[in-house]
């Protein structure tokens, strides 16, 4: 896909999803490696980590930081996914389920990873992935669930702006 995309002059992203780039830091690094193209690319979602099991070693696997996946791929990303999370862990067992949270608020360090992406002169976009308006299940009035969905993007991206702001002014 990679030698497609570069036949025609456009970047391959790949993000550290639930798939093969998003199993560590190094697993992204092994297909930078792999890949050796310009045309190839790292999608750094901050909400992915915290609630992805870290692929190294033995099971149980622990979940990662956003922070040191950010930290080993951070030369190879062009994009940034903005999506806050925090892995959900009741009575000392694990349940494989996340909760989502404006950003800044869960456990994707997005302050931190704005704020060296900004001072390390990161010249990328940002979208924000917010996953928490609506349950998809619920029966809910399909105009609602726009309304809903609508109204929580916006207020997401507000506060992400208002972040960004109080970055520059610190």
């Amino acid at each position: 896909m990679v030698s497609r995309c570069a036949e025609h002059g456009i970047t391959y992203g790949h993000e550290n999803c639930m798939n093969y780039g998003g199993q560590s830091h190094e697993h992204s690094l092994k297909l930078v490696e792999a890949m050796n193209s310009e045309f190839f690319t790292l999608i750094f979602d901050t909400g992915n980590p915290p609630i992805t099991d870290l692929r190294m070693g033995e099971p149980p696997y622990k979940k990662q930081s956003s922070w040191e996946f950010y930290q080993g791929i951070k030369e190879h990303v062009s994009y940034v996914h903005i999506k806050d999370a925090t892995f959900i862990e009741e009575n000392g067992n694990i349940f494989p389920d996340a909760k989502f949270f404006f950003p800044g608020e869960g456990s994707g360090d997005i302050p931190r990873i704005v704020k060296d992406l900004l001072n390390s002169g990161y010249d990328g976009g940002f979208s924000m992935e917010p996953h928490m308006a609506m349950v998809f299940h619920e029966d809910t009035d399909a105009s609602d669930k726009a309304k809903i969905m609508k109204d929580n993007y916006i207020e997401y991206g507000r506060r992400f702006m208002k972040l960004v702001e109080d970055i520059k002014t610190s």
